[in-house]
């Protein structure tokens, strides 16, 4: 099993309830929110798959950031 982790620390609670929800197909992703820092953890069995999966968490969060930069 190969795994990768995220850690994000600003923004970590509105990135929390943003994905949350989302998933990654063939992956386990774990979200945990604790002493206001964000950490996603992403397990799959094959190198390529946990590739997209992080791939596609680092997008949603880039795209989530540069949307709150804006609204403020």
């Amino acid at each position: 099993m190969h795994r990768a982790e995220i850690k994000v620390k600003e923004n970590a609670e509105i990135l929390y309830n943003a994905l949350k929800y989302e998933e990654a197909p063939r992956c386990r992703t774990k979200f945990e929110l604790e002493d206001g820092r964000l950490t996603i953890t992403i397990e799959a069995k094959s190198v390529s798959n946990l590739r997209a999966a992080l791939n596609s968490f680092l997008r949603w969060i880039d795209m989530l950031e540069k949307l709150m930069a804006k609204i403020k």
